[in-house]
């Protein structure tokens, strides 16, 4: 223990002694302050060893930092003190020593009464108190608040404005209704027209294969009509 650094933090600068304390480890604990371990060492919130075994419940561990002087009238960073985290957290013997060392030591600060200060003294801090209280008065800039959204001075100014203007009601739908041919399809039907035109001009008899097969058998049934007819 002797080479070792017993006042090492973490990085919320939580001490040996405060890992211990949480543990509930007595022995641990009184080996540390034996070793020089600091009893009322603050971590990043203001934390003590004594705050630690308090919310772990351990009662052994909490008198024993009493009995070594441990600061019993301690405040965390928010500003609750120690009989505020025995309520919320220890156990109810854990509390009521916590209670009684608070009564004690209350009861012995209204015992010590305060030293009569001179008069001297008191001139001297009025007026120190009244150098010090000079007022001092800072510029301040006065902009003009700008109208919030939606009020009714935006709304007045759209009214005014807009009277001579008219918006448009036309409505562009963000797609199209139906699906437009692609770039090889309209492609595909120019040359379609293409092949027809010149079959048209060049070839007049040329019929193509459907409407020659669709002619045939129109002429077909005209026959069988014809002799269904003479017979």
């Amino acid at each position: 223990m002797s080479s070792a650094n017993v006042h090492l933090e973490d990085h919320f600068k939580w001490t040996p002694l405060h890992h211990a304390a949480n543990s509930g480890q007595l022995g641990v604990v009184r080996a540390l302050v034996d070793a020089g371990a600091k009893i009322n060492h603050e971590s990043l919130t203001l934390a003590t060893p004594l705050s630690r075994a308090i919310e772990n419940s351990s009662l052994d561990i909490v008198n024993y930092f009493i009995q070594k002087k441990a600061n019993v009238r301690h405040e965390n960073i928010t500003q609750h003190s120690l009989l505020d985290l025995a309520a919320d957290f220890a156990s109810p013997q854990v509390f009521n020593t916590i209670r009684t060392i608070y009564e004690q030591e209350g009861s012995k600060k209204d015992n010590k009464k305060p030293k009569p200060r001179s008069k001297s003294s008191r001139n001297r801090k009025k007026n120190k108190n009244i150098e010090t209280l000079t007022p001092v008065i800072k510029p301040v800039k006065l902009e003009v608040p700008l109208p919030r959204r939606g009020s009714l001075l935006v709304a007045e100014e759209k009214l005014i404005s807009s009277n001579d203007t008219y918006e448009s009601i036309t409505y562009h739908p963000l797609m199209k209704w139906t699906d437009q041919p692609t770039t090889q399809e309209l492609l595909d039907k120019k040359i379609n027209l293409r092949n027809q035109f010149t079959m048209n001009i060049d070839f007049p008899d040329y019929k193509q294969p459907l409407l020659a097969n669709a002619q045939a058998k129109l002429e077909r049934l005209e026959t069988l009509v014809r002799r269904s007819k003479k017979s």
